[in-house]
């Protein structure tokens, strides 16, 4: 009895990834501007990251990114039970490489492995599509995101210059570290 109630379970909590929809995209932005404001607790490095404030999508930043999306959509993590969106991350593609970012976890849901899976499923795609490498983009003050993506053999691979176009969410002087997987 026990280990059926256990599959049962299980069952019930499946999380299952998938493709977003547009009906999707509220819920997304939920997930990220969720993952980011935790980032900027002061507790956990926050707006000395060089943001003045760290939500990641203002003034319908994630419709515009939709609509100019290309071939690139956001992978999507749902907890099945309750129909919500838990994870997802945003992928696109270049001639040789699969880029991905954001990535986000709804802090709820966080410690589950959910970066991991995600993470493990860009680089699914990567090499079913034959591209050469997996690559992201990250902001340099987050050094602690180094050592976490090192583990999945992203390393830094060059910088990046931050949009001029958005200087005007900075405190401070920001660059972006390009962080790269050659996939063998």
């Amino acid at each position: 009895h026990h280990h059926h109630h256990h599959y049962l379970t299980m069952a019930s909590a499946e999380v299952v990834q998938r493709w977003a929809e547009q009906s999707d995209l509220a819920a997304i932005e939920g997930v990220v501007n969720a993952a980011y404001e935790c980032e900027n607790d002061p507790s956990m490095g926050g707006p000395e990251h060089g943001f003045k404030n760290c939500t990641r999508y203002i003034e319908g930043d994630i419709v515009r990114d939709w609509e100019n999306r290309g071939d690139g959509n956001f992978l999507v993590l749902e907890d099945k039970a309750s129909s919500t969106v838990v994870g997802c991350v945003f992928i696109k593609w270049t001639e040789d490489a699969a880029e991905f970012g954001p990535l986000a976890v709804h802090p709820d849901h966080q410690g589950k492995g959910y970066s991991k899976r995600l993470l493990r499923e860009v680089e699914t795609l990567a090499r079913a599509r034959g591209v050469a490498k997996v690559r992201c983009v990250i902001v340099h003050l987050r050094e602690e995101l180094v050592p976490f993506y090192a583990k999945f053999g992203l390393v830094p691979a060059g910088t990046a210059e931050f949009p001029p176009t958005h200087a005007s969410r900075l405190t401070r002087p920001v660059h972006f570290v390009v962080l790269e997987h050659a996939l063998q």
